[in-house]
C-alpha cells in the first residue's frame, strides 16, 4: 500500500534547499555529458527523452526546451519560466510520488531539465490502456494493484503539494507516470508557488489547461484555489476506476 497515503505532510523547504542539485551551462552540446537513450515523448512546449549521465552511470528522463532567438525579448522571459518550473519541482522532490529534480543545464539554444526516474511504464493514460488489453493473469494483477494504490498515492501526492503552498493546475493522466508499480506526478509547468502569499485563489484567464479535467471555476475563468487541483485529481479517479 502507498505510504501515508492521506497524510498531510509538512514541506520540507531546507531539504530541497539543500539538496545536490546543479545548474551547468555549455557552450556547445558536444560537450554534454549524457547519452541519449530513446525518446519518450513530447510535452506542450519540451521534449522529453531518456538519457544516461556519462558522470554517474545513471538512467534519467530529460526535458529539453528549445529557446527563442537570442534577439528575442520574449527569450528571457522564457527562461524565467522555466527556471520557475525547476524551483517548483526542487521543493517538491521529497515525496515520494513525485518526479525528483537532479539537475538542470542550458546550451546555446537550450535548456534542460534532468528528472528521476525515466518512467518504465509511461504515464497513466498509456498504462490504463494497457491494462485493459493484457491478458497474462500475473501482469494483470500487477497492474491492477498499481492502478488500486494509486488512489492513496495521488491523493498523498497532492495534500503534500498543498502544504508547500504549491497548486498544479493540470492535473490529468497524462501528466501522471508509472515506474516500479507506482504513480508520480509530473509536469509542472503551469503550477504556481503561493508561499509568499496569504491566500492561494487566483481569477482571471487560467493560461494552459484541460478541459477535460478542469473545474467548473476554471472553465469559467472564476475564482480558483487549491479545491481545483482536488476536482482535477477527482476526475482522474473516474478514468482509474
Amino acid at each position: 500500500m502507498c505510504p501515508a497515503a492521506v497524510d498531510t505532510a509538512v514541506c520540507s523547504t531546507w531539504k530541497a534547499q539543500s539538496d545536490n542539485y546543479a545548474h551547468y551551462d555549455f557552450d556547445d552540446a558536444a560537450e554534454l555529458p549524457y547519452q541519449f537513450i530513446a525518446h519518450l515523448g513530447n510535452g506542450r512546449t519540451a521534449v522529453i527523452d531518456k538519457i544516461k549521465s556519462n558522470r554517474t552511470n545513471r538512467v534519467y528522463a530529460r526535458k529539453i526546451w528549445h529557446l527563442l532567438p537570442h534577439n528575442s525579448r520574449r527569450r528571457e522571459r522564457e527562461k524565467d519560466a522555466y527556471r520557475r518550473e525547476i524551483e517548483i519541482a526542487r521543493r517538491l522532490s521529497q515525496h515520494p510520488h513525485i518526479v525528483r529534480v537532479i539537475e538542470s543545464y542550458t546550451t546555446r539554444d537550450t535548456f534542460a531539465l534532468i528528472l528521476e526516474p525515466a518512467a518504465d511504464g509511461g504515464d497513466l493514460k498509456t498504462y490504463l490502456a494497457l491494462f485493459s488489453s493484457v491478458e497474462d493473469r500475473n501482469q494483470k494483477a500487477a497492474m491492477e494493484k498499481t492502478i488500486f494504490e494509486a488512489y492513496g498515492c495521488l491523493a498523498s501526492g497532492l495534500a503534500f503539494m498543498h502544504s508547500c503552498r504549491i497548486r498544479h493546475r493540470d492535473i490529468k493522466p497524462e501528466n501522471i507516470l508509472i515506474h516500479a508499480g507506482t504513480v508520480l506526478y509530473a509536469d509542472f509547468g503551469v503550477s504556481r508557488d503561493y508561499s509568499g502569499r496569504a491566500h492561494s485563489a487566483t481569477e482571471g484567464h487560467p493560461g494552459a489547461f484541460t478541459m477535460r479535467y478542469c473545474a467548473p471555476e476554471v472553465k469559467e475563468q472564476e475564482n480558483r484555489t487549491w479545491k481545483s487541483d482536488v476536482f482535477s485529481l477527482g476526475c482522474v479517479y473516474l478514468v482509474i476506476g
